[in-house]
C-alpha cells in the first residue's frame, strides 16, 4: 500500500513537471509593437549612397538627399544604394513592396529621383526624394534655332549631354536661369524654365516675336552659363489634339473638338481634309471656343468613308496637323504608321512614311488594343499589311510590340513590319487584314519605299 502511494506520489510529480515544462514552450515572444507618433526619416532609412559621388548631403527640412557629382561623371544611370532599418521595404512603381535596395535612376535634365519607403506591417510610409547636381560647365544642345511662342508658354528644344543633374538641382531651388538677348537692341529678357522639360509657362510674345535674331543665354544653379546664338522666335502653329467621341474613331454625327493654343477671337478658322486618294481637299468651317479649344460641328456628309489628314487653318495660315477615320459604324482601321520611337503609340502620326527595302515600321491599328500591367497581348490582336502599287501586291506579318506607358498606366500593343529587301520601289496603298476577315480602307498616306 506504502508503495503504491509513493508510485502515485512519483507520477503526479512528473505530470506537474511535464505540465509545467509545456508551458514554457507555448509561451511565445510578443510582436515588435508597430511605432506611433510623428513619422520620421530615421524610422525607415539609415542612410543613402550613390556610386561615384563626391557627397551625399541629407536635408531634413525636405527629407531629400543633395547628390554632388564629380565634372564629367557620365553614367546614363546613377546607382541609389539605401541602407534600410528593419522591417521596412521600398516600394515599386506598382505600389508593391519590394526586395530591392538599389535604385536605378537617368538623372541627366530630369525631376529629382522620388522614391517610397514602407514597414512590412502596418501601413506607416514615408517619401523621399534626390536631387543630383555638378559644378563643372554643362554640355547642353539647343536642337532648333526657330523657336515657337505660344499665348501661355515656350518650349526650348534642349538636349543634355553631360554635367546636367535634376532640374532644379535642389529641394525648394528655382528652375535654370534664362537671358534672351536682342542682339539689334540690346533689350534684354529674363526668366527661368519652370520645369525639367525646358518650358517658360509665360507669354513672351511681346518681347521676342520679331524679326531680329536672339542670343539665349541658360544658367544652371552654381554652373557656368551656356549661350546659343542666332535664335529666331516665330508665332506657334497650334498644337492639334482631336478628341473623338466614340473609341477612338469618329463618325459622321461626331462633333470634332481640338485642343490646342493661340486660337485668336475674330479670325476665321477651318479645317480641310485631304488623302492620297481624294481628288481635292475637302473644308469644313471651325468655330472658336476659346482661346485653347476649337469645334468642327459638322463632318461634310459626302466626305467618303476613310482615313484622312486633317489640315487646320487660320485664315490661310496653316496652324497644324491632325489625323482621324471616319465612319458610320465602328469598324477595323490603321490609325498610325511611323518609324522611330515606340513612343508614336501614344498619338497619330501626321507625317506621311518614307522607309527603305529591308527596313521595319510600326503600325497601330484601330480600335487600339490596350490595357494594364497585367494584360495579356498576342499576335492575334494585329492585322497583316496589304501592300499595292498597280498590278503588284505584298501582304506581310505582324511582329508584335507591347509600349509601356508608364505616365499613363497603361500598355498599347501595336506591330513592327519589315519591308522585304525585294519589293520594287513605289508609292504603296496600305489597307490592314483582321482576324474578322475584314479589310480596312486605305491609309491616308501612300507609304513610300525607296
Amino acid at each position: 500500500m506504502k508503495k503504491t502511494a509513493y508510485i502515485l506520489l512519483v507520477l503526479c510529480a512528473i505530470l506537474a513537471s511535464c505540465k509545467k515544462n509545456s508551458g514554457d514552450t507555448d509561451v511565445l515572444p510578443k510582436p515588435e509593437p508597430e511605432p506611433t507618433g510623428l513619422v520620421t526619416a530615421g524610422e525607415f532609412l539609415k542612410g543613402l549612397q550613390v556610386t561615384g559621388a563626391e557627397a551625399v548631403q541629407f536635408d531634413s527640412t525636405n527629407n531629400s538627399y543633395v547628390v554632388r557629382l564629380p565634372d564629367g561623371f557620365a553614367p546614363d544611370q546613377a546607382e541609389v544604394r539605401l541602407a534600410l532599418q528593419p522591417n521596412i521595404a521600398l516600394e515599386d512603381a506598382t505600389g508593391k513592396l519590394s526586395a530591392d535596395s538599389v535604385i536605378h535612376y537617368n538623372y541627366h535634365g530630369t525631376r529629382a529621383l522620388p522614391f517610397r519607403l514602407r514597414r512590412k506591417t502596418g501601413s506607416r510610409s514615408f517619401d523621399f526624394e534626390v536631387y543630383f547636381r555638378f559644378s563643372g560647365a554643362p554640355q547642353i544642345d539647343l536642337l532648333e534655332k526657330q523657336l515657337q511662342v505660344y499665348p501661355s508658354y515656350t518650349q526650348f528644344p534642349l538636349r543634355y549631354r553631360a554635367n546636367v543633374g535634376s532640374i532644379p538641382s535642389g529641394p525648394g531651388r528655382p528652375g535654370p536661369l534664362v537671358k534672351i538677348f536682342n542682339t539689334r537692341t540690346g533689350r534684354t529678357v529674363t526668366t527661368r524654365f519652370d520645369d525639367q522639360f525646358a518650358v517658360i509657362n509665360s507669354d513672351l510674345g511681346e518681347n521676342v516675336l520679331t524679326d531680329d535674331l536672339m542670343n539665349v543665354e541658360v544658367t544652371l544653379e552654381g554652373q557656368k552659363s551656356v549661350v546659343f546664338e542666332g535664335v529666331k522666335f516665330i508665332k506657334g502653329k497650334a498644337v492639334v489634339y482631336p478628341s473623338p467621341s466614340y473609341k477612338y474613331q469618329f463618325l459622321y454625327k461626331d462633333t470634332i473638338q481640338v485642343f490646342g493654343d493661340n486660337f485668336v477671337a475674330g479670325q476665321r478658322y477651318s479645317v480641310r481634309f485631304s488623302n492620297d486618294f481624294l481628288a481635292s481637299p475637302m473644308e469644313a468651317a471651325a468655330r472658336i471656343v476659346d482661346g485653347r479649344s476649337l469645334s468642327v460641328d459638322k463632318i461634310p456628309a459626302d466626305l467618303p468613308e476613310g482615313s484622312y489628314l486633317m489640315s487646320f487653318y487660320e485664315s490661310d495660315r496653316l496652324m497644324g496637323n491632325g489625323t482621324l477615320h471616319v465612319s458610320y459604324h465602328e469598324t477595323n482601321a490603321i490609325e498610325s504608321i511611323w518609324k522611330g520611337s515606340l513612343y508614336g503609340a501614344t498619338g497619330r502620326s501626321a507625317d506621311p512614311l518614307s522607309v527603305g527595302r529591308g527596313e521595319s515600321f510600326f503600325v497601330k491599328a484601330s480600335p487600339v488594343s490596350y490595357g494594364h500591367h497585367d494584360s495579356d497581348f498576342n499576335v492575334n490582336m494585329l492585322p497583316r499589311l496589304r501592300l499595292r502599287l498597280a498590278e503588284k501586291t505584298v501582304e506581310l506579318d505582324p511582329e508584335l510590340v507591347v509600349f509601356h506607358w508608364g505616365i499613363a498606366g497603361i500598355k498599347i500593343g501595336f506591330g513592327r513590319y519589315t519591308i522585304p529587301p525585294n519589293l520594287p520601289a513605289g508609292n504603296y496603298d496600305v489597307r490592314g487584314l483582321f482576324v474578322n476577315n475584314s479589310e480596312s480602307k486605305p491609309y491616308w498616306s501612300k507609304l513610300q519605299v525607296k
